[in-house]
């Protein structure tokens, strides 16, 4: 029986002859161990372009727990807008930059609250048993759309998402959509004419617009393949969303014009890329990537003019 010492030589000998590439045996595959757990997503432009808000577990003790952060539009300077237990995602500025809107479960269940981007004057807007999430302002700044799943039949599994809207004081509460099925991520064009939004058609995603209040939708994007995350350019003539097309599992960020009509691949990364923010002017998108280990923000310009 071979003794410590022998062993630990022979091992040694071995470990030798691998690395100097004369043993015959090639060296183990060793795969990178990631030491951080940071991630940021759902990033948003204010309206002058300057700041980011986006959601981010760097300060949590709970890596599946985000709260909201600011940062300078190239990612200096990040400072907490709120921090604590739960979950905040999702935010979007006011067309005036002053407040941000977003979601929180810290409740228990997902509701919609804004506050001032130094973090203070908290408001919670909807205080429902039911999920309320992704908040997106009117252009005007009079109304926040969200999504909730209020009329869901099963509370365990909710099938059904409507939009409603609301004033930012909390009043005015209003359901815009009665789709018997998931509709979700929500906005108005600019000009108050269009609601975009993400539809589940059968188990697929589809990306849609219809009148203000639902009626008469329209299928822009009709593909096999998963279609989400849409959002109007500040202008309204151009679209951005999600889609995994040409990407299989992954997904890439694509823009096409208001109506539906040329469609234009921006990313080509072969991971997870969503969630994307127009810059006011239109040239720039921020979106977020996922995939081997990460999840963060990223800018790119769109090359088109609105």
């Amino acid at each position: 029986m071979m003794c410590n010492t022998v062993r630990a030589f022979a091992g040694l000998l071995l470990a030798n002859l691998i690395a100097n590439g004369t043993g015959g045996v090639p060296p183990p595959r060793v795969q990178p161990v990631r030491v951080t757990r940071v991630a940021n997503v759902d990033g948003t432009f204010s309206p002058d372009g300057k700041l980011i808000a986006f959601a981010s577990n760097r300060q949590s003790a709970n890596p599946s727990e985000y709260d909201i952060w600011i940062a300078n539009s190239d990612g200096s300077y990040p400072r907490p807008l709120n921090a604590g237990a739960g979950t905040e995602e999702t935010p979007m500025f006011s067309p005036d930059g002053k407040r941000v809107a977003y979601a929180s479960d810290r409740s228990g269940n997902s509701d919609i609250y804004i506050r001032n981007v130094d973090g203070s004057g908290v408001i919670r807007l909807t205080d429902d048993s039911a999920d309320d999430i992704h908040p997106m302002w009117t252009a005007d700044g009079t109304r926040i759309l969200f999504n909730s799943s209020r009329r869901a039949r099963n509370s365990q599994d909710p099938e059904i998402f409507d939009v409603y809207e609301i004033h930012p004081d909390g009043s005015g509460l209003h359901q815009l959509t009665r789709h018997e099925g998931v509709t979700t991520y929500a906005s108005l064009s600019p000009d108050g004419h269009t609601l975009l939004f993400r539809r589940l058609v059968g188990d697929n995603s589809e990306v849609f617009v219809s009148a203000p209040d639902g009626s008469h939708p329209k299928n822009l994007t009709n593909d096999p393949g998963f279609d989400g995350w849409p959002v109007f350019s500040r202008s309204g003539k151009k679209i951005a969303f999600v889609s995994s097309r040409t990407s299989g599992s992954g997904s890439e960020i694509f823009v096409m014009d208001s109506d539906g009509s040329n469609l234009v691949q921006l990313t080509h990364s072969g991971m997870r890329s969503f969630a994307p923010s127009f810059s006011l002017d239109g040239r720039r998108l921020l979106f977020t990537q996922s995939g081997n280990g990460i999840a963060d923000l990223f800018i790119l310009d769109v090359p088109m003019s609105e």
